[in-house]
């Protein structure tokens, strides 16, 4: 595969990226340049389902949820389980950020 430069920053992208990872601009000149993919509204693998059953099928709907439902939210990151779904669904980084987070507020599992 070939490794992605963006036009726009000139991050190197990681093989096969559809677009920069930096900046959102799509990669492979098939826009000039001009466009940014909307990636809040890429769907998941699979969704995230709050415990009362509210379903995120991309970033846009979790945020949202995450927002209408604070604290089934914060309990979800204190029980790692937020954290776990985005390493599942590669993003590592968001994952790590989670981890963090968690971390930084003295979270504890519901579970202990």
């Amino acid at each position: 595969m070939k490794i992605m430069v963006c036009s726009r920053c000139g991050h190197v992208n990681p093989p096969g990226a559809m677009y920069c990872h930096f900046d959102g601009l799509a990669l492979g000149g098939e826009t000039n340049g001009t466009g940014r993919l909307d990636s809040g509204s890429v769907l998941f693998l699979s969704p995230f389902i709050f415990p009362s059953g509210r379903t995120c099928r991309n970033f846009n709907e979790l945020i949202l949820a995450a927002e209408d439902n604070w604290h089934e939210a914060q309990g979800l990151l204190q029980d790692g389980f937020i954290g776990g779904f985005l390493g599942a669904i590669g993003r590592g980084d968001l994952a790590r950020l989670a981890g963090q987070a968690r971390t930084a507020t003295g979270f504890r599992s519901h579970s202990r």
